[in-house]
């Protein structure tokens, strides 16, 4: 890529002004120094921001790169600083409609909550001559009483085993926590609310299909081994416990090794990602799909804002360039 802004040889009168706010652990987890180095040497002037202080403080913004969704998930929870220090944000991109901003509020707290965010992923499912892409069914629950959750997963025709999940899917470790139910009995471990997704058997390979701009990358981690309903206690977990790359759990280990395990169809995976980033109106996400044991459809289970990247030696690069990216075509419409 040509790794200039519009203008005169990308030589600029006026500095382009780029804020930004991650969390430490963020910023060292992505080597952000390595952009904001790459940032200045390109004419951008950059700053982060003191959510503690008032935006008139801190000067102008051009463009505004931002990870708050542990933020948005706290002031949910009730946290009065984190809500002032959202409100804060919100506040000042609806009065400065002109700043670049990577990615949209209202799209990124969609995010925070798998309740909201499951039924869209839903709308984009594809079935056409290339390939299938499914979300396996799923039921939101917010009853204590596991009478009435029997009654709401026979009318959803959830079937035994499923994932219970945590409606809330950022900013906290409980956001990771996790359970299989295996039978009607284990209803009565679900604690609400939360997401309860059909199983789907897979082979205990998991991919992570990273999102940043144009591009995505696909990458293999282990995953749950294949499963069946029985009689058995409910399995609580940890989700990085069985899908990080070092990942070594008895829920990863097949009882039959796949030797070649197929990838999901590329081309349907482009089509995935092109869907998601219209529907969602983000640029910077991660997917989590698995390709069903018989059918070979690829299911979609997760997804997540700004992730780490892990695996991907070109992020810093990627975002560098999509950040350009986005300034040029702004510059370029007006």
């Amino acid at each position: 890529m040509n790794r200039t802004l519009v203008g005169d040889s990308g030589s600029l009168s006026t500095p382009i002004k780029l804020a930004f706010w991650l969390s430490k652990k963020k910023k060292y987890k992505l080597n952000f120094e390595r952009f904001l180095t790459m940032c200045r040497e390109a004419g951008l002037e950059v700053y982060e921001i003191d959510l503690s202080k008032p935006w008139i403080d801190q000067g102008p913004v051009d463009i505004l790169i931002h990870k708050v969704t542990d933020f948005i998930a706290a002031a949910e929870n009730g946290d009065l600083q984190a809500f002032k220090a959202v409100q804060k944000i919100e506040t000042f991109v609806a009065d400065h409609p002109e700043v670049i901003v990577i990615d949209p509020i209202d799209s990124v707290r969609l995010l925070s909550d798998r309740s909201v965010y499951y039924p869209i992923i839903r709308q984009c499912e594809i079935q056409d001559e290339d390939g299938k892409v499914f979300i396996p069914k799923f039921i939101s629950l917010k009853s204590q009483d596991s009478r009435e959750n029997i009654k709401a997963f026979h009318l959803a025709n959830i079937k035994f085993p499923f994932i219970c999940k945590t409606n809330v899917a950022h900013g906290s470790d409980e956001s990771h926590e996790m359970s299989i139910i295996f039978n009607e009995e284990g209803l009565q471990d679900i604690t609400s609310p939360c997401v309860c997704q059909e199983f789907i058997n897979h082979d205990a390979i998991l991919y992570k299909v990273f999102v940043i701009g144009n591009k995505h990358y696909i990458s293999e981690r282990p995953s749950i081994k294949n499963l069946q309903a029985g009689d058995y206690e409910t399995i609580f977990f940890h989700s990085h416990d069985v899908s990080k790359p070092t990942s070594s759990s008895f829920l990863n280990q097949l009882e039959k090794p796949i030797l070649s395990p197929l990838p999901p169809d590329e081309k349907v995976v482009k089509k995935l990602v092109d869907l998601l980033k219209r529907r969602m109106r983000l640029t910077l996400f991660g997917v989590d799909v698995i390709v069903e044991r018989k059918s070979r459809r690829i299911g979609v289970i997760d997804i997540n804002y700004f992730p780490g990247y892990e695996g991907v030696d070109s992020a810093i690069e990627d975002l560098f360039d999509h950040t350009l990216q986005s300034i040029n075509k702004k510059r370029k419409l007006h």
